[in-house]
């Protein structure tokens, strides 16, 4: 899912169509989210967006792997001795526990992008 995302990115053109006062002129709830995380004068606001969403998915499967290490090492009775070989350490605050809270974010790109102009990006 991960290199969806980064795909993605790599598709998305840079900036949506912009009226004569420089502002976006298709406002709307979605392009709000998406500028108040890649910022106001982002160049390339949608993989901006997007490049948080990539590296928590990226976060996320690091999380699955050590959380499965533990448990692996817990039910083979492996004591405090016995090493895993996992070296992170990520919390749970920093990934997606929900499928929820990643479509929420996902469904925010494909509002920004029909409501701006920019359907021809998405595929369904």
């Amino acid at each position: 899912m991960e290199s969806d995302v980064r795909e993605l990115m790599g598709l998305i053109s840079g900036n949506p169509p912009r009226g004569m006062d420089d502002k976006c002129r298709f406002e709307s709830t979605a392009m709000d989210k998406v500028r108040e995380r890649a910022g106001q004068d982002s160049r390339a606001p949608f993989r901006s967006y997007l490049f948080p969403v990539a590296e928590k998915l990226k976060k996320t499967s690091m999380w699955a792997k050590q959380e499965l290490e533990k448990l692996q090492k817990k039910s083979t009775g492996g004591g405090d001795g016995e090493k895993m070989t996992s070296t992170t350490n990520i919390l749970p605050e920093e990934v997606y526990l929900s499928k929820d809270e990643l479509m929420d974010e996902l469904l925010t790109i494909h509002q920004s992008l029909c409501d701006t102009g920019n359907c021809e990006f998405i595929v369904l």
